[in-house]
């Protein structure tokens, strides 16, 4: 006795919208920026802490009070930088316009050289806290972020900015961390 499997309309549906789910996800990976290291163990750790809100409206980059760590790499050798950054903070619009508040961690070679993102290097495109509303309240946020460097004395730090001059970007009891690993 033979049995033929007549498609339903469900079936066939249901078909369909796993296909378009899967293209979608290889044309997401397909634009996804993979990034990775490793490192041995860790060697120093350096932090920094700040229990004083600041605040600010910058469009541009600018630096996080009393994050900046130096960081030494011996000639002929690399280091694996891990950094973390959390604080509590409010992204607070001042009109109807949204928007965001954006930080990032950077390592600057010793003398002033080209600032270098830690990894992923998102840019403005992580964003620690939104300005949906004008009654924001404090909320505990964090980064993480690494990348290898080769040898050399580097500056690491936290920058942050705003998307939109009429929002306010407060940070508050924040702590920063950088681990140094083989």
């Amino acid at each position: 006795m033979r049995t033929h499997l007549i498609p339903s309309k469900l079936s066939t549906a249901a078909i369909a919208a796993v296909a378009a789910v899967a293209a979608a996800g290889a044309v997401a990976f397909a634009f996804a920026q993979a990034s990775g290291s490793s490192g041995g163990p860790s060697i120093a750790i350096e932090y920094r802490g700040h229990a004083t809100a600041t605040a600010t409206s910058s469009l541009l980059w600018e630096l996080v009070p009393n994050t900046p760590a130096t960081i030494t790499v011996p000639p002929g050798e690399t280091r694996l930088l891990n950094a973390r950054f959390t604080a509590e903070t409010i992204c607070r619009r001042r009109a109807a316009a949204n928007g965001f508040c954006s930080v990032r961690i950077v390592a600057q070679p010793a003398g002033g050289g080209a600032l270098i993102q830690l990894d992923p290097a998102s840019d403005t495109d992580f964003n620690i806290d939104s300005a949906i509303s004008n009654t924001d309240a404090m909320e505990g946020h964090g980064v993480e972020r690494s990348r290898r460097v080769p040898a050399g004395q580097y500056r690491v730090f936290v920058q942050r900015r705003v998307t939109n001059q009429t929002i306010t970007f407060v940070l508050d009891d924040y702590h920063f961390a950088v681990e140094t690993h083989g």
